[in-house]
């Protein structure tokens, strides 16, 4: 697929005066997406998603910055008793390359687990979840222009506690 003229934000021709939203460029990308569902057990059920891209500036033809190439999420769940739900994700991000003439290493790539119990029907209508998101407390940074030197941090491990009313009967 093709992009034309993509707007970005550009450095103003004064120095210093900021930046402007323009048509900028051209960009040219290829992939895929591959997503499965599979459920072994009527208690379990797996999800998986795969993808796959490469872009690329149409005119340049360098690769676009801090899109990654390749992405891998799975989730397990685990009903183990009728009111009670396991659920454990996997997310995986790869190759994500700077901008041309940013001099800093390419951001580094990373895999985040997130895991989630959760108990419904807790005096009829009441619902629990106790979940804790990046359980192995990795360093994961998303990238940032060149001006911020060590990207944007995402959280660390974080332990998030959930209480909810519910008028139905799903999960």
């Amino acid at each position: 697929d093709k992009v034309v003229d993509l707007i970005e934000f550009v450095p103003d021709a004064v120095p210093a005066t900021g930046n402007t939203a323009r048509n900028s460029r051209d960009q040219e990308g290829r992939g895929f997406e591959l997503e499965a569902q599979w459920q072994p057990l009527e208690s379990v059920q797996l999800s998986a998603n795969y993808a796959y891209q490469n872009s690329e500036d149409s005119s340049t033809g360098d690769r676009i910055p801090d899109a990654p190439e390749q992405q891998f999420f799975f989730d397990a769940r685990w009903r183990f008793q009728p009111d009670w739900l396991l659920d454990v994700g996997l997310n995986t991000v790869h190759g994500r390359k700077r901008a041309a003439g940013d001099t800093r290493e390419d951001v580094d790539d990373y895999t985040l687990v997130n895991m989630t119990l959760r108990r419904k029907r807790i005096a009829r209508h009441w619902q629990l979840a106790g979940s804790v998101r990046n359980l192995f407390d990795v360093d994961v940074r998303e990238p940032s222009p060149a001006a911020i030197a060590d990207d944007y941090p995402r959280a660390r491990r974080s332990v998030y506690a959930e209480l909810r009313y519910m008028t139905g009967g799903g999960y």
